[in-house]
């Protein structure tokens, strides 16, 4: 508690000092409700732009205004409440997400569930562009927006709010926003989210990726643009492809050392693991029993913020496989009260201090759905993973993890308490993991600034001097020009004419030989 006292004096000392030494900005953050990973790792630039003097504000739903009692944030940030009264329906969509992600169903090619999601998302967005709320955003004079992709209505208000614009992907790598930024990657090379794509695909996985990367696109067009047009369309907002295409600045969490490797236009800034700091001291009660887990150590288990309903099935078969293990396990447990017979080694908590713990020298692995944030927490600290994917991009993460070998992945749908006890038990012992975890953890930390405080930089830069010298040029050519098809077509059009021309001369040259030849035959007659 002291260290924190002394910890959040020092950042308030610090803010104060710099809010001298620089020209403060008003920044709005809107990454959608505010709820779980997508808040946390905004949050981690909004303290470093804090610390720079700006002021901060987040625009949150009412049921997560309990972030306005976070102790640093509280001192740090502004928070603006938007009214949202269908928490419960939201509940039960996530309930059924749970569901679908359960059976191995893949949410993208479930239209109802997407049209369901799309329809709750819209009404919330009713609500920020209220005109009562619109008032009171107009009236903060916003230098910039920092927004989330995955939030189409934080898409339209940075542009109606004109000011400068920020785009900030939390999760895995997306190349369909990095194609709308005007950063196309080659789907030759980088394979489309949500699909498990290894880093080098065979021929027909390349065909598979050219055509869901159409597919996604299109569907981009019926489930992003066109539900907002109602909302968008009568205040003069751009459709959401076009205001992506032309934003200040791009910072996506998604870095080389384990994701797919592209080339980055300048306003293209990767900043993965903004999360993953060095770890605070535990409480005193948790801190015992980590280390009343001996040599064995302790085993995170947490499936994130958006799992909030697990399969009784479920839950009995890692019950057996934690049993009859000598480690010790810290489940995170959303939801309903826990299991009154939870083996005698497990732990229950409704939230991890997640960095905490894996910043631990008792922890031994991480047992997770394949979120952003844990991913990199894990590699910064060196923790062997064992991914079970339930949602869209952690099919990419539990691919990467197992590829780099870094740790393993099950499948949750046919899972036994004989694979999760086999493959727990493998990563534990084959020191490749450990191995291959602390040299992947090693080439992420040798960077010249953290990740934080490299995307406050760049937010620092546009906000002095803007964006248009980080503009990808690709934005000023249509898809024919950008692609060289006219160059190509010019080229075979020349090849063409110059072939024609060659058989046009030899076809010449070859009449004047015939006509020579039949004059001397003539003559000799």
């Amino acid at each position: 508690m002291l260290r924190s006292t002394i910890s959040l004096t020092f950042v308030t000392i610090l803010v104060l000092f710099l809010s001298k030494e620089s020209q403060a900005a008003n920044i709005l953050l809107y990454n959608g409700r505010g709820d779980g990973s997508h808040y946390f790792s905004a949050a981690a630039i909004a303290e470093e732009l804090a610390t720079h003097g700006h002021s901060v504000t987040y625009l949150l739903a009412e049921n997560y205004m309990h972030r306005a009692e976070h102790p640093v944030h509280s001192k740090l940030f502004n928070f603006i409440q938007c009214n949202y009264s269908e928490h419960e329906l939201f509940d039960a969509y996530l309930q059924n997400f749970s569901k679908i992600a359960f059976e191995g169903r893949k949410i993208i090619f479930d239209t109802e569930m997407l049209q369901k999601g799309v329809d709750l998302e819209v009404r919330y967005c009713e609500n920020v562009f209220h005109p009562s709320m619109l008032k009171k955003l107009r009236g903060k004079n916003f230098d910039m927006v920092v927004f989330d992709p995955s939030s189409p209505c934080s898409v339209g208000l940075s542009e109606y709010l004109q000011a400068k614009k920020v785009v900030f992907n939390p999760t895995a790598l997306w190349p369909n926003l990095l194609r709308a930024v005007g950063n196309p990657p080659n789907p030759a090379t980088v394979g489309q989210t949500g699909f498990a794509f290894p880093m080098r695909m065979n021929f027909f996985q390349r065909v598979q990726n050219l055509l869901l990367t159409w597919f996604v696109e299109g569907m981009t067009v019926l489930f992003v643009e066109a539900p907002y047009s109602d909302i968008f369309t009568p205040l003069n907002i751009k459709p959401y492809l076009s205001i992506l295409g032309d934003v200040d600045l791009t910072i996506i969490s998604a870095d080389h050392v384990i994701d797919k490797t592209f080339a980055t236009m300048p306003g293209v800034v990767v900043a993965a693991g903004l999360t993953a700091v060095p770890p605070n001291d535990l409480s005193q009660d948790l801190e015992q029993f980590m280390q009343s887990s001996g040599e064995h150590g302790v085993i995170l288990f947490s499936l994130g913020s958006y799992i909030t309903h697990l399969p009784p099935e479920f839950v009995s078969l890692f019950q057996e496989a934690f049993a009859k293990l000598p480690q010790k396990v810290i489940w995170q447990w959303k939801g309903k009260a826990p299991p009154t017979n939870m083996p005698k080694n497990v732990k229950t908590m409704s939230w991890l201090p997640q960095n905490d713990l894996l910043g631990h020298n008792k922890t031994r692995l991480l047992i997770y759905q394949g979120g952003n944030n844990g991913l990199y927490e894990a590699i910064y600290h060196a923790v062997p993973l064992l991914v079970m994917p339930l949602l869209i991009d952690q099919q990419d993460t539990a691919e990467q993890v197992a590829e780099k070998e870094i740790g393993r992945k099950i499948i949750a749908k046919d899972l036994t308490k004989e694979d999760v006890l086999e493959t727990i038990l493998d990563i534990l012992t084959d020191q490749k993991y450990q191995n291959n975890v602390d040299h992947m953890s090693s080439i992420f930390r040798d960077r010249p600034l953290p990740p934080r405080k490299r995307a406050a930089f760049w937010i620092d830069h546009v906000l002095k001097y803007g964006g248009d010298h980080l503009r990808s040029p690709n934005h000023d050519f249509n898809f024919i020009q950008l692609n060289l098809i006219d160059v190509f077509a010019f080229l075979s059009l020349c090849l063409l004419v110059l072939l024609a021309s060659v058989y046009y001369v030899i076809k010449v040259i070859v009449g004047i030989i015939r006509t020579i030849i039949f004059s001397k035959k003539a003559k000799q007659e």
